[in-house]
Order: structure tokens, then C-alpha cells, then sequence
């Protein structure tokens, strides 16, 4: 390749992946249902405070170093509550560096963590190191998703077919898992928001059923742990597990089938659970100060097949990532062989007075 592709020129051959970010939260459905006062109504950043007028009490004893440290640790749920107390406290957590970049770089994760139930769970340090991480917490491929189940980010191939991303219904835990009630007070509840997830593919009667259905959902990951825990060794749940799927199938699994049989689009025939607890997520670098969504490459998209099992089309890149794949892309050189010469001047531009 002659020269170096520009990132204007980039976007010509790579784009977003519409057909997965269609089966996550809707982004536009969760800025309206969820406004964030830390941002700015016309800016992204958070908006300047004028003087506090009452302290904190004995908290202001604290030099400031130690009472943000101590605030980086706590959860998302208890800071927001904290930052709701006066303007003084508001002050505070908005100038705390790692709730910063998530405010201003991915608002509506936090919108998606408070909104699901999520906040006590995670702390803005876990939040933060989500957003300045690249890799899929599975494969280690560029992942533009969020778990929210356990704050890892993932790709779309893994979110849509990795077991370990498969959301378990809370009711079904204690017969897969054989976890007694107390065994599920720790672990956090995720309530999913109403929508579609699908990209109008599906029979409307599947998406309103999707739309109007209340669940809540448990991390699978956490379930197992609690589950080592509870049986004294992985091989010994692992035993009771094999025994419980041979049960009768939960309520969950058998509308998951149900959904299967009605589905009708060609690139995404997965449960539509996995996609409730997940969400679009950039990734911020803090050593040049910018974000990055991810593209996917349209050559791969164009070529992809029914029964495609590699589902290249579905992997995300950043800008330096797409550069390496296009080294390898054979469609991807032959589009950008194509869009050079349709920008080359013609001879009769270079050379107008030969022309007769």
C-alpha cells in the first residue's frame, strides 16, 4: 500500500457493527429515561459549580489526597448518594479523576450501572479501568461492549456466544447451581431496562414480549463462585450442575428455545438474554486524552455467509487494530485499491490542454 491510510480514509472501508449494538441497550432510549445532572445540557462536560455554602463536617478534617482515595473505593451507589448530599460533596466527586473519564467519556454506562441495579457493586476505580482497557476479558480481541453483570468489557463474538456471558435467571440459580437462599444475598441483581434488542428483524410479537417482560438476571461467573463456595471444589459442582441439567429445562431456558424457533434474522440467531446486560463502550486512552468506539471491516461484513462460524464480521478493531487487519484482508486492499483510483485525477484534469 502506497503511503499511509489516513483515519478520514479508515471510515471509508471500516464501520460500526449496527446488527449487534441493535440487540444491547438502546443508548438514545437510556440518555432519555436516565439524565445525568454531572453533565451540561448543551456540553459534555460537567458544568461549573459556584461557591459551597455548607461543609461536610468532620470530613473536611480530611486532607483532600485521603478523601479522594477513599472515595475511588467506594461504590458507585454510595457516592451517588454522597454526592446528592450538598454542594460541597457534589464538588468533590466531580472533580475525582477516574469518576471524571467516565462521566465525560461513557455517561451512559453509568446511567446503564445505576438504572439495572448495578451501582452497589461496582466502584468508579473498576468503572474506570473497564474504560482504559482494550481487550475482550475472554479472547483478548478489542472488545466495544460492556458486561454489566460483572463490569468486563467483552467483544460481540464472545458476548453473543461465550457461555460465560450467558445471564442466568435468579430463580433458576438455586436448582443449576444447588445454592441455598442465603447463598444469593451477595450477589447482585441485575433488573433489566424495557426494549426491543433486536434490530426489526424479529416478529414483533418476540420483540414486545421483550419490551414488556420484567426479569432479573445474576452473573453466571458470580454464580459459580458462590457455587465452589457452597460444595467445597469446582469438580464437585461441576457434578451437581451435570445432574441439574438433565432436570427439566427452568423457565428461562424454555422461553430462551421459544425465542430461538420464532427468530428470523440471518446474523443473529442467539438468545436474546445475553444481550439485556450489555451495552456499547468506548475505550479512552489517558496518554493521548481521546476515546475510541471501535470499527468493524465492511469487507469482512460483505463476505459473510449464513452459517459463518468464524463471524469475522463481528469483530471490532481501533483505528491502529483496523490498520493491521487490513494488512491481512485480501477484500479490504481490493475496496481500497478501488476508492484510490476513483479519488486519482483523470488524464484529462492533469492534462486539460491534450485534451481535443
Amino acid at each position: 500500500m502506497e503511503g499511509s491510510m489516513s483515519a478520514q480514509k479508515i471510515f471509508e472501508l471500516a464501520g460500526r457493527c449496527p446488527d449487534i449494538e441493535a440487540y444491547t441497550i438502546n443508548l438514545q432510549t437510556l440518555e432519555k429515561k436516565c439524565p445525568l445532572d454531572q453533565l451540561s445540557p448543551c456540553s459534555s462536560l460537567p458544568p461549573k459549580e459556584s461557591t459551597p455554602i455548607y461543609p461536610l463536617g468532620r470530613l473536611d478534617d480530611l486532607p483532600h489526597e485521603i478523601l479522594s482515595s477513599i472515595l475511588h473505593q467506594v461504590d458507585l451507589q454510595t457516592l451517588t448518594d454522597f454526592r446528592s448530599l450538598n454542594r460541597q460533596a457534589r464538588i468533590i466527586v466531580n472533580s475525582l479523576s477516574q469518576y471524571k473519564d467516565v462521566v465525560v467519556h461513557a455517561p451512559h454506562a453509568l446511567r446503564a450501572i445505576l438504572s439495572t441495579g448495578m451501582a452497589p457493586s461496582f466502584t468508579p476505580s473498576q468503572l474506570s479501568d473497564a474504560l482504559r482497557s482494550q481487550e475482550c476479558c475472554l479472547c483478548g480481541s478489542f472488545g466495544g461492549f460492556l458486561f454489566l453483570l460483572d463490569c468486563r468489557r467483552c467483544c460481540g463474538l464472545c458476548l453473543a456466544e461465550a457461555p460465560e456471558l450467558l445471564p442466568i435467571q435468579r430463580s433458576e440459580a438455586k436448582t443449576r447451581y444447588g445454592l441455598r437462599t442465603e447463598s444469593l444475598w451477595n450477589i447482585p441483581i441485575f433488573k433489566g431496562i424495557p426494549g426491543s434488542y433486536s434490530s426489526g428483524n424479529r416478529p414483533r410479537s418476540l420483540a414486545e414480549s421483550l419490551r414488556r417482560l420484567p426479569i432479573s438476571i445474576v452473573s453466571k461467573e458470580r454464580l459459580r463462585l458462590a457455587g465452589i463456595k457452597l460444595h467445597g471444589s469446582e469438580d464437585a459442582m461441576e457434578a451437581f450442575v451435570a445432574k441439574a441439567q438433565e432436570w427439566q429445562p427452568g423457565p428461562m431456558i424454555g422461553r430462551a428455545r421459544a425465542y430461538r424457533r420464532a427468530r428470523t434474522s440471518t446474523y443473529c440467531n442467539y438468545e436474546p438474554w445475553r444481550f439485556v446486560a450489555a451495552i456499547r463502550f468506548p475505550t479512552f486512552d489517558i496518554s493521548t486524552g481521546k476515546s475510541e468506539w471501535g470499527v468493524s471491516c465492511r469487507a469482512c461484513k460483505s463476505e459473510a455467509k449464513d452459517g459463518d462460524k468464524q463471524r469475522g464480521w463481528m469483530r471490532m478493531y481501533t483505528e491502529s487494530g483496523y490498520l493491521a487487519h487490513f494488512g491481512l484482508c485480501k477484500r479490504s486492499q481490493e475496496d481500497w485499491a478501488r476508492l484510490r483510483r476513483s479519488l486519482l485525477p483523470s488524464k484529462a484534469d492533469q492534462n486539460p490542454d491534450q485534451v481535443s
